[in-house]
């Protein structure tokens, strides 16, 4: 499994679903991973996370890259 080495950005992930003006039920379908995980991680911050969840979640956000969704350095 691929993991990303960062960690996630609660903040950044909640503010790219808000803009996007999407329930979490929206971008979880579209992302194609459970409701409760999308919930997670506009919660806490997560270092275990699969890159293709991730991109799937960046494209269902509208995101450029998997680099918007991650706490930055």
């Amino acid at each position: 499994m691929a993991t990303t080495p960062s960690q996630t950005s609660p903040e950044r992930i909640l503010a790219l679903r808000e803009a996007s003006k999407q329930s979490q039920l929206a971008v979880a379908k579209a992302a194609k991973v459970n409701r409760m995980t999308l919930g997670k991680l506009e919660r806490q911050p997560c270092r275990r996370v699969d890159h293709f969840v991730l991109r799937r979640l960046a494209a269902a956000l509208g995101a450029e890259s998997v680099d918007d969704l991650l706490e930055t350095a």
